[in-house]
């Protein structure tokens, strides 16, 4: 999980932080 969530907050910060929340929480039910 903290792989994943390195690049996704990176990715979220240059888009605008919009998506950082959602693909968080879609990366951890497909995680899960």
């Amino acid at each position: 999980r903290s792989e994943a969530g390195v690049p996704v907050e990176q990715v979220g910060r240059q888009r605008g932080q919009a998506p950082v929340k959602p693909l968080s929480m879609l990366i951890d039910e497909v995680m899960s």
